[in-house]
């Protein structure tokens, strides 16, 4: 079953039995190809986030948002996930570079 509206989202991951489900990229034609699992919803007090193991390279961490993660399939245990775009590392932003 798709779920596609935020609260069911967040009842059905932010659950001790979430860990381990398959994230797929969003931007891959290919889909349900894993680029890693969910390790752990957390809240600490601005919104859910996601922790996210990638097949390959260093944990990150995502906002767990309608926007971020469009569709969810429990059943065969995968959400898509649209990564936001990161910033350059130096970029300044803001008014004198803050």
């Amino acid at each position: 079953m798709k779920v596609r509206l935020m609260s069911a989202l967040v009842a059905t991951l932010a659950l001790p039995g979430c860990a381990g489900i398959i994230v797929a990229d969003a931007s891959r034609k290919e889909a349900r190809v894993a680029i890693g699992k969910v390790m752990a919803v957390e809240n600490f007090g601005a919104g859910d986030i996601m922790e996210i193991k990638p097949v390959s390279g260093a944990v990150f961490m995502v906002a767990f948002t309608r926007a971020t993660v469009p569709q969810i399939d429990t059943q065969a245990g995968y959400l898509v996930l649209v990564r936001p775009q990161e910033t350059e590392t130096g970029e300044t932003r803001g008014k004198g570079g803050q």
